[in-house]
């Protein structure tokens, strides 16, 4: 769904959309004559667009109180691995190859969603 420009939480994904998709009970087995109209829906719809970046801006501030404009990598570690619809290794480890700096292990957020956004 996001490679196509929907972008569901875990948590939408989990309790809304598959159970949607997966009327046979085989969240393993999606079939595409499922899917595809599903999809074509959300996206006529516009559901689940991506975040402005406003909010993703909102969003890293809370997380950096001392207002340094960066999280470290083990804090960001923490943050993106904790609760019930965690990220997966895959996911982290995409995340941290674009937003980390290579030289400081620092990620700043303000670098970070300039490059997503534009």
């Amino acid at each position: 769904m996001r490679y196509l420009g929907a972008f569901p939480t875990e948590e939408e994904l989990v309790t809304e959309i598959l159970p949607q998709l997966c009327a046979d009970g085989d969240s393993l087995n999606i079939k595409y004559r499922t899917f595809e109209p599903f999809m074509l829906q959300t996206l006529l719809e516009q559901h689940y667009e991506p975040d402005t970046e406003e909010t993703l801006l909102q969003a890293f501030r809370t997380l950096d109180p001392d207002g340094r404009g960066y999280l470290d990598e083990a804090t960001m570690m923490e943050l993106l691995t904790e609760g019930e619809f965690g990220f997966k290794e895959k996911e982290i480890e995409d995340f941290m190859r674009v937003a980390k700096d290579p030289e400081t292990g620092l990620i700043h957020f303000e670098d970070y969603i300039a490059l997503l956004t534009n």
